[in-house]
This record gives structure tokens, sequence and C-alpha cells, in this order.
């Protein structure tokens, strides 16, 4: 017997390909549409006729998306779930197609880490990248639930309903917004913000917090790609210009700043709330 433990000790891969399955799973019922015509309730075989696939296969593969709530079987007819109708189909209410292509891409760097061990991150055109697929992903997102939280905070702010302007740009406006902005933590640009603020304006901060739970998974996937002309640091969400959450927030006091409340919002982020006093 090993010496180690009877157990089987690559039980984890194990786990870890059943999340590979599921994740194929998915991407290849929308791939194929089979979400689309899943509006309506159809066999197995229904599908198989409307989708030109192998009969076997795709019953199977609508078990299989049963299992994971995206699919109602009734006898033997499969029908879309509730969650597959906000978020998965065409014109869902809350659609995540942007961000299932951000997963998408997030996963052909791990199917490139071989290389990418050997050569550096895969670089990435910075205004592309965030034009064609952080920001809408972040969108689509944040329409999940996080918006919903920061914005009910924010209009809960005794100023809000006084202010006669929000914007994330330009100057002179009552309020400040900066959302995982990747220079939310740098502190050249804290004087560009305090002197685009009316006295008794608030800069208004959600930032990843660094004390968040360690996971070397997401580190390490932080460290597959880059963009270019940007320096990021090994850590998640980290640049090279950036310090850390706290230490962001006490230099804001250097600019006339003084920080009213910090506001927790998940395991990953928090909110500053900061008043421009002079």
């Amino acid at each position: 017997m090993p010496g180690i433990s009877p157990a089987n000790p690559l039980s984890f891969l194990d786990n870890a390909l059943t999340g590979v399955r599921q994740y194929h799973a998915v991407m290849t019922a929308l791939d194929l549409g089979l979400f689309e015509i899943l509006r309506k309730p159809k066999t197995g075989p229904d599908c198989t006729h409307l989708l030109e696939c192998r009969p076997e296969i795709i019953t199977l593969l609508c078990d299989g998306l049963v299992t994971l709530g995206l699919l109602e079987k009734t006898g033997e007819r499969f029908r879309n779930s509730e969650i597959t109708m906000n978020y998965l189909v065409d014109g869902a209410p809350f659609s995540q197609q942007n961000a299932l292509a951000f997963q998408k891409k997030l996963a052909g760097y791990w199917a490139d880490l071989p290389r990418i061990t050997k050569e550096g991150p895969v670089t990435c055109d910075r205004a592309q990248m965030f034009r064609d697929v952080i920001i809408p992903s972040m969108a689509e997102n944040c329409r999940c639930g996080l918006l919903q939280q920061v914005t009910a905070r924010v209009a809960a702010i005794p100023e809000f309903s006084a202010a006669r302007r929000l914007l994330d740009l330009g100057g002179g406006y009552d309020i400040i917004f900066s959302s995982s902005n990747p220079g939310g933590k740098v502190p050249e640009l804290i004087p560009k913000i305090a002197g685009a603020l009316n006295s008794g304006g608030l800069f208004i901060n959600k930032q990843a917090i660094d004390d968040a739970p360690y996971d070397p998974w997401l580190s390490l996937e932080w460290n597959l790609w880059t963009f270019d002309g940007v320096q990021k640091q090994a850590a998640r969400y980290v640049f090279a210009n950036s310090v850390p959450f706290a230490e962001y927030n006490r230099l804001l006091a250097d600019h006339g700043f003084v920080v009213r409340e910090v506001v927790p919002i998940d395991a990953q982020s928090a909110m500053t709330i900061a008043e421009k006093v002079g």
C-alpha cells in the first residue's frame, strides 16, 4: 500500500475534469444553438433533427445540462430553465454573451499554458481588449446584481439627491465615480481627481481589496496575458504603479479628501466614499 494514503492521490484531477466536462458542454450548447431551439419543449430526437447532430450525443448533452439547472426535463422533452432564458439566449434580459466570450478567451490562455511558461504572457492590444472584451464582459457581469448593489449604496448617500452632475471624467462635477478602473489605485491620478471636484464633492472608488482570499489559480490566470504598454504586477488586479488599497485611501488625505466610509461589496472588492473638504 502507498505510504501516504490508500486514497487516490489524483482524485483532485477527477474533480477538475468534471469542471472541464461542464464547461465544454455549455459552450458546445451555445455554439450549436441548442438553447435557441429549446425555448419550447423538444425531445432529444427533435433537437437532433434540427441541429443535424448525432442523437445519442445530443440527448446525453441535454441530460447533462439538466443537472446544471440550465434545462428542465418533463417526460422525454427538454426546455430552457429560467436561468437560461434570463442569461443565455439571444435577447435575454441579462444576456451574458460577452462575458462568456471572455471566459472562452481565458480558457484559451490556459490551453496555451505550456507555451506561455516558456515564452511569456499573451500580449493584447489595450484599446481593443478593453473596448471589445473586458468592458462589455464587466458590464454584463455587474448587471447580475453587483450593479444594483453599488448603485443602491451610491444613491443612499445624502449628497446624491442634491448633486447636479455625476461623471467619471471632466472637471467641476459634484461626484466622481470609479469602478474597477486600472488607475483606481495609482497615486499619481489623485491630484487630477481632486482638481476635478467641487469643494464638498465626493470621490467614490470601487476597487479590488488586497486581503481578498488568495487563489493561486486566478493569480496565475492574471499572469497569462497582458496589455501592450502596461506593466502588471504578479498579484491579481495590481498594476506597476498601484499601491495597496489602504495606502491609496490614506494618500487621499494629502489632497484634501476625508474618507467617510469604506463599504464592503463582495469577497473581492470594497468601495471608498471620500469627500473633498478643502
